[in-house]
């Protein structure tokens, strides 16, 4: 790498297409900016190929376990009171307390 590349014009060099500079920030870690200069003398690994150009830098994002199975802190049902007849009764749920 030269003073003043950046992961855009890298892309574009490689591939043709400098949209694409995501796939060479993912294979090497890093999270800037694509028109953002990077230091000068670094060593790249750029991907062999690009197998899905239908991912551009705005829909590709890395799997994430934890986004993927959502909230699982314990819930508990909400607790209502439901007036039935006369009589006041407890509602937890679909089942109901006597």
């Amino acid at each position: 790498m030269r003073a003043g590349d950046t992961l855009e014009g890298i892309a574009r060099a490689m591939w043709g297409d400098a949209m694409l500079w995501y796939l060479i920030a993912d294979a090497n870690g890093i999270d800037g900016q694509p028109s953002a200069p990077l230091v000068a003398n670094t060593v790249l690994t750029i991907p062999n190929r690009v197998t899905n150009v239908h991912n551009t830098s705005d829909t590709f994002r890395p799997y994430d376990a934890g986004k993927a199975m959502g909230d699982t802190s314990p819930t508990l049902p909400i607790r209502s009171r439901h007036l039935v007849g006369r009589a006041e009764e407890d509602v937890v749920g679909w089942a109901r307390s006597s």
